[in-house]
C-alpha cells in the first residue's frame, strides 16, 4: 500500500527482535536490512515527490539528496537495485527542481522590476547546469542559451533604469545648461523616458515644468547615452 513509514517500523520492530532473540539465520537479518534500507529511500522518493505536485522546492532537493546519501551508504546492501542508474535519475529531478524554483522567483522578480535579482538567479541555473553531470545534454543546454539572453535582456533593463535614474537626479544642471533663459526659473516634475537605440547607444527624453512667474512651461530636450564609454551629450535630429 506504500505506506512507508509503517513499513519501516515494522521492520525495524522485526530486526531488534531478531537481534534480541539471537537469530541464528543471518539471511534473514541481511534481508530485513536491506529493506530497511530500501524503505528509507522510498520514503524520501515518495515525500520528495509529493513535494513536488505541491511546488516545495526545497523539499524536493532536500529530499531527493537524502535519497541519493542513502543510495550510496547502503550501496552494499541494495545488490539488486542499480544504485548508480537510480542516483542519476534522482540527481536529474533535482537539478529540475532547482531550475524551476529559480525560474518562480525570477518570474516574481521580474514584476518588481529588480533586475539585478534576476540576473542573479540567472547565473545560478547556469552554474547549477555546468557543474552537473548533464550539462552536455541537449535540454539541459537550451536552458543555458535561454537562460543567458535573459541575462542579457535584463541587465540592458537594469542599464536603462540606472541612467534613468541618473537623468532624473541631474535633471535641474543638464536643463540649466541647455536652456539659459532656465537659470532663474523653478524647475520641477522632471520626467525621463528611454525612446530607443542609434546604433549602440541609448536615446532618452526628459522633460520638466518650468515657472517663472508666469504660466508653466514644459521643456523637454533629448540625451544620449554611449554604454561603451559612459558618455552623455544632447541629442537634436538632423
Amino acid at each position: 500500500s506504500r505506506d512507508w513509514d509503517k513499513a519501516l517500523n515494522s521492520y525495524q520492530r522485526a530486526i531488534a527482535l531478531a537481534t534480541k532473540l539471537n537469530h541464528s539465520a543471518p539471511e534473514t537479518v541481511g534481508n530485513l536490512k536491506e529493506n530497511i534500507a530500501k524503505t528509507k529511500i522510498y520514503l524520501a522518493i515518495e515525500k520528495g515527490k509529493k513535494a513536488f505536485a505541491a511546488s516545495h522546492w526545497e523539499t524536493v532537493i532536500a529530499q531527493y539528496e537524502k535519497a541519493i546519501v542513502l543510495l550510496k551508504e547502503n550501496s552494499k546492501l541494495l545488490s539488486k537495485i542499480n544504485t548508480e542508474e537510480s542516483r542519476v535519475k534522482l540527481s536529474r529531478i533535482m537539478l529540475h527542481a532547482e531550475i524551476i524554483k529559480d525560474k518562480q522567483d525570477i518570474a516574481k522578480y521580474l514584476q518588481s522590476e529588480e533586475y539585478e535579482a534576476v540576473i542573479g538567479k540567472l547565473q545560478h541555473i547556469q552554474q547549477s547546469i555546468s557543474t552537473s553531470p548533464f550539462a552536455k545534454q541537449t535540454e539541459f543546454q537550451a536552458i543555458v542559451k535561454e537562460s543567458k539572453a535573459q541575462a542579457e535582456d535584463a541587465k540592458h533593463q537594469l542599464l536603462l533604469i540606472e541612467q534613468a535614474e541618473y537623468l532624473t537626479a541631474n535633471y535641474e544642471k543638464l536643463f540649466r545648461k541647455h536652456y539659459p533663459a532656465s537659470r532663474r526659473s523653478v524647475l520641477s516634475a522632471p520626467k525621463v523616458e528611454f525612446l530607443r537605440n542609434i546604433g549602440n547607444k541609448l536615446l532618452f527624453r526628459m522633460q520638466c515644468t518650468e515657472k517663472a512667474g508666469g504660466r508653466p512651461l514644459r521643456l523637454q530636450m533629448d540625451y544620449l547615452y554611449s554604454p561603451s564609454n559612459g558618455r552623455w551629450r544632447f541629442y537634436a535630429e538632423d
